[in-house]
């Protein structure tokens, strides 16, 4: 809870200290991932999921805005199912990670289009696992259970009166999992970090409040 406390506080202190600038906006935000884990072992397939929270938004100069988001974020990713496959069939391994997250961005506005990049903070808040064993590796909720994450994100947007829509890719850059790495009969040679984070974002953004 601690955690949960300090991601708060830290997108209050923001909105409070660029609130001192004008044209902000306040309001609801929501949308769909594709996310997946990069994973050295196994060939990991998108799962889909969500996203819903708040948004800040600040101008800062004419061209530049910041704007920070709060949002409930599910990413993941399964192996033995692909999503183009058409099949309907449970995957033989599904992995569910449910973050608080809190992306920090910087916006390049020309009209209403716009060009953004930052770093967004996770909070690990929730893991499940469907299938426990990856190329003989077990995988299972402790494992993946770290409990921040840290990615760097680009994206692109529209802007028109209270209304925005925006897509964004996420680069995980904090390792999901530390262990040990084996040879191949079982001896301990090195640790080994793996399983990044990778979700691609389209949202739609509604301002509430505005001045």
């Amino acid at each position: 809870m601690k955690a949960l406390r300090n991601l708060f506080g830290l997108s209050a202190l923001l909105a409070i200290s660029l609130s001192a600038h004008a044209q902000s906006q306040f309001g609801l935000k929501a949308g769909f991932n594709l996310a997946r884990v990069q994973y050295q072992h196994a060939d990991f397939a998108s799962i889909p999921a969500y996203h819903a929270g708040l948004f800040y938004r600040q101008q800062l100069t004419y061209h530049l805005h910041a704007q920070v988001d709060l949002l409930y974020s599910l990413k993941g990713t399964q192996e033995g199912l692909s999503l183009m496959s058409g099949q309907h069939d449970e995957p033989d391994f599904k992995l569910q990670l449910n973050y608080l997250t809190l992306p920090l961005a910087l916006q390049y506005h020309l009209d209403n289009f716009f060009l953004e990049g930052g770093a967004e903070l996770g909070w690990q808040v929730q893991t499940t696992v469907s299938g426990d064993e990856v190329d003989n590796v077990e995988l299972t909720e402790a494992v993946w259970g770290k409990e921040f994450d840290l990615g760097l994100f680009a994206g692109l947007g529209y802007q028109i009166g209270r209304f925005q829509v925006s897509g964004r890719y996420n680069f995980g850059i904090i390792p999901l999992l530390d262990g040990i790495q084996t040879d191949e009969n079982g001896d301990p040679v090195g640790e080994a970090k793996s399983g990044y984070n990778r979700t691609a974002q389209i949202s739609l953004a509604y301002a509430l409040f505005r001045s």
